[in-house]
């Protein structure tokens, strides 16, 4: 990945908003993936070296975290929560629905779809409505 000149201005401008630069790491994350959709090792070499951490910190966040990945998503990416409340109010059926619809396995990606199951999508409430 190529990181042009405007990318590492606003990479700076975040980095300077914090008093510890590894506090930037998700902001700093974000346009990463906004930018390029997905982190290869040089992204992954890249944030870390604007932190000054090693780069096995990025990638357990990368790997941690749903809204980052390691590799390309479809144009449309699909996310379905299969935590206990979504569970119980038929996710996981749903998932497989939505996987015979789009013809894309789920945790893969096909064309223009990426579908998978993550955990908690932080509206838990509205699972059982």
């Amino acid at each position: 990945m190529e990181i042009n000149s405007e990318l590492e201005a606003r990479c700076d401008a975040i980095i300077a908003q914090y008093p510890k630069k590894k506090s930037a790491a998700m902001m700093v994350m974000h346009l990463i993936q906004e930018k390029f959709g997905y982190f290869d090792d040089d992204a992954i070499k890249y944030v870390a070296g604007k932190l000054g951490v090693q780069p096995i910190e990025i990638y357990g966040m990368l790997s941690f975290y749903p809204m980052y990945s390691s590799e390309p998503r479809g144009r449309v990416h699909i996310k379905v929560c299969r935590t206990l409340s979504c569970a119980m109010a038929g996710s996981v059926k749903l998932g497989h629905e939505i996987s015979k619809i789009i013809n894309c396995p789920i945790g893969q990606t096909r064309g223009i779809y990426t579908l998978e199951f993550v955990e908690c999508l932080g509206n838990c409430a509205k699972a059982l409505n």
